[in-house]
């Protein structure tokens, strides 16, 4: 399994700032991450960060496991329901609200998003882990 992060950062927000929340929260030791960063103009020419992370296939599982353990219950009930709307293939989507990230918060979100691409994860193996972390409690 391989994963791909991206976001946006607002020429408001603290690069590092985001960049350690969203590590901190998801369990990721950055320095073993591939980290790009791009600056570039929004629609109306707002200055923008566009933030790219690539994991390595061993921390790519351990942060969708604690990605779905840590979504509140209504949120993997719905990832669960409706995960065909989440996969393509073998790559699974998810968006995860990037401010929520910034107070130790993991959920689903469209706006302003954390985006995340799962890619070589089978339909039945996140099924088996949202399972788990619904068990869990969470």
């Amino acid at each position: 399994m391989r994963a791909e992060i991206s976001y946006i950062v607002h020429s408001t927000e603290s690069y590092e700032k985001i960049l350690e929340s969203i590590a901190r929260v998801l369990g990721i030791d950055v320095r073993r991450a591939s980290v790009t960063r791009m600056d570039v103009s929004g629609h109306y020419g707002n200055p923008l960060t566009y933030v790219k992370m690539k994991l390595q296939p061993d921390m790519a599982e351990k942060v969708l496991r604690r990605i779905l353990e840590m979504l509140p219950s209504y949120d993997k009930l719905d990832l669960l329901n409706n995960l065909d709307s989440y996969m393509e293939g073998s790559k699974l989507y998810l968006r995860l609200d990037k401010q929520g990230m910034c107070i130790g918060r993991v959920s689903l979100s469209e706006a302003d998003a954390v985006r995340i691409v799962f890619r070589n994860v089978g339909r039945g193996a996140v099924e088996k882990m949202l399972r788990s972390a619904m068990e869990g409690g969470k």
